[in-house]
This record gives structure tokens, sequence and C-alpha cells, in this order.
């Protein structure tokens, strides 16, 4: 028995040689032409499952074939067209476009968007995990990838995304490594003549991530209150250097300064009237706090890399990064609240701020509750 097709998402179930079809016409939403979507059966009772799973979709409004278009093309697409007109941040676009590069194309690149099944992407993640890349990094390429095919089920590309029944790769979260004094002075010498000295002590004393620091403007900055406000992160992006916001609200804070900090700054300010004063008519003014010896904002690669050098020269290790570490740690073991040290951090929640420092606050308790004990005669 045959079920003529009477409209698009009907239908109809025939026999055809040895075996049965399922047969649905449609329209397809990429050239709007008229096609017909037709399944292959062993069986008439399978031939008409497959009917009703095509009419179900034909109902829910998804293409009733998914795309043949490769996952490259529709990276390249969605490069183009979807990532710029959204939301995310300049720096996350360019993240995203670098995963793109090095962690989807090359691997599923040649793949049909209709052949993407959970199992395949769970192979891809796989893969990547066998080629050393991280926890974070395969959970980041995943993000990307997800977003990429939310972008074709909206089109009408997919029917359904294959990546939501994916779980994402779990990241392990680590103590984070911090100076000891004595590292931190062997720093602080190290760069003593050096122009970015100011800059390593405010970054020390203040737990402020480098571009955070490199953002700073003097209209930021109250020498007299003693204290700053975060109000934008200087970064590279393919466009060059730009600002941006801080991620979330905690992000935007006001940051209470130490006298050394505050003398770092004062020498910051001094060696920057000097450098106005050298480069006269050549002098580029801006607001910021941080400059070159020409009055431009300090490219963050170029803080890094001197900073690389430094820590060869001392053989402290660790990054740029690592001063806010050493001095979030110090807050904490110095019996600085956790919300404090949370709120000074900028965190986006407490939580983060708990698996990080957590450890350093249990031994500041347990050291002064042996010492309030000895007080005691216990």
């Amino acid at each position: 028995m045959t079920t003529k097709v009477r409209g698009d998402g009907e239908g109809s179930v025939y026999r055809e040689g040895q075996w049965w079809r399922a047969a649905v016409s449609y329209r397809d939403p990429a050239t709007g032409q008229r096609r017909q979507r037709r399944v292959k059966a062993r069986t008439k009772a399978e031939a008409i499952a497959a009917l009703e799973q095509l009419r179900g979709r034909a109902r829910a409004g998804q293409p009733l074939r998914d795309s043949r278009v490769t996952v490259r093309a529709w990276a390249d697409h969605w490069q183009a067209t979807v990532l710029p007109a959204s939301s995310r941040r300049p720096t996350t676009q360019t993240t995203y476009r670098a995963l793109v590069a090095a962690s989807v194309v090359p691997y599923l690149g040649g793949v049909p968007l209709e052949e993407l099944r959970p199992s395949v992407v769970e192979g891809w993640l796989g893969t990547l995990q066998s080629r050393g890349l991280s926890d974070s990094t395969r959970r980041q390429a995943l993000t990307v990838l997800r977003a990429m095919l939310d972008s074709a089920v909206r089109d009408g590309l997919l029917a359904s995304n294959p990546t939501l029944s994916v779980a994402r790769p779990t990241v392990r979260r680590t103590e984070a490594h911090s100076y000891t004094p004595a590292q931190l002075r062997l720093l602080v010498q190290a760069a003593d003549g050096h122009r970015l000295r100011p800059l390593l002590i405010v970054l020390a004393g203040t737990g402020l991530r480098r571009g955070e620091a490199l953002g700073l403007e003097w209209s930021h900055v109250d020498l007299e209150r003693g204290e700053l406000r975060v109000r934008q992160t200087l970064v590279r992006t393919e466009a060059g250097l730009v600002t941006q916001e801080p991620k979330t609200r905690n992000g935007w804070r006001t940051v209470p300064l130490s006298a050394p900090v505050v003398a770092a700054l004062r020498e910051q300010r001094r060696q920057q009237a000097e450098d106005r004063l050298r480069a006269g008519v050549s002098w580029i003014p801006t607001a910021y706090v941080f400059t070159t010896e020409a009055g431009t904002p300090l490219d963050p690669r170029n803080v890094s890399r001197w900073y690389a050098g430094l820590v060869a020269q001392t053989g402290v290790g660790g990054s740029v990064h690592t001063l806010r570490h050493t001095a979030l740690t110090s807050m904490a073991l110095a019996g600085v609240p956790l919300h404090v040290v949370s709120r000074i951090a900028g965190h986006e929640s407490i939580s983060t701020t708990a698996d990080l420092y957590g450890h350093v606050t249990e031994e500041a308790t347990r050291d002064a509750l042996t010492r309030g004990a000895e007080a005691l005669g216990l």
C-alpha cells in the first residue's frame, strides 16, 4: 500500500524491489527549491517508523535532511558572518578563530554536517587528548564547535546539535603557584634601573592582571587616597591594541594601595614626565599610566618578553601572572578574609577564590589557632 504525497511534510511509504522506502517532500532551506527526502528500509514497519521520524522533524520545523556542507566550509562561513556579529569580546573571537584553525578544522574539516554524530565528536575529543592537548583546551574547542553547530541548527542546516549530548572535558583546578618573599626580592632587585620596575611592584602589590595594569589611566588612580579603580583591560587583538571592559560585574572594582605601591606609581609618574620632555614633539599623548618612551601604551606581549628575561636571570620561574598569585596568596596568608581577597581579585565568585587560595587560608587559620593555644599555655 502506498500513501500519496499531498504536501510538504506528509510523505508516503512504498515498496521498490526488495526494499521499502519512506519519502517526504520538503523545501530546501539553503536553495528554496522543492526536494524529496527518501529513506530506505528492509521492512514496511521500518519504513513507517522512518516516515514518522521525518514527519516529526517537519512538524518541529527542522530540516528533513541535514546539510552535506562540510565542517570546514561551515567554519569559514561562521567566522566570516556569525562570529563578528556576536557579542563576544574581541579577545574571545581571536581565541575562537585560533581554536578553529588548530583544533577543529584539521580533524573534522572534511566531515559533512549530516555525518556529525555524538560518537564522532567524542572520537575527535579523544584524538585531541592523544595529541597532548590539555583538558582546558579540549573543553574550549568543544565550546567553539558547539557554538558553530548551534548556528547551523538555527539556519536550518542541522535538525539538532550533536555536541549537546557530549560531556565537556573536566578541567581540574590546580593550586596557584606564587613566589616566596625572597624570590620576589630577587625579581625587584633584578629590575632596578629598568623602566618597568614600577609595573612589577604594582602587579605584585595589588594582584591586578597584566591587562588590567596596562589598561590603567591616571584618572583611575588616586594617590592621595591610596586606591585605584579597575575599569578596563588592555589587550592585543587582530585589530591591534584595544581596551575592553571587565568580563564580569566583579571585575569593576576599587583596589586599595599599600605605601610601596603608591611610591612605585609616583616613580612611574616622574619617569613618564621625563620621557615626555625627552620626546618633545614626538611624544604621543595618552591617558595610560604605563607607556613606552614615546607615550604609547605598552604591548602586553613585550611586557611578557621582558619578564621572561627577568625570570631567566633570577632563576625563580613563573610568569607575569605569578605576580598576581603572589599578591593574593600573601593577602590570604596575612589573614585577609577570603571574600575580601575575592573582591580585590575581581573573581566572578568566591568559589573561584576558594579553589585557588582556600588551602592558604586554612594554613593561616591553623597557624593562628596554634599561636592562640600557645598564648593560653595549652
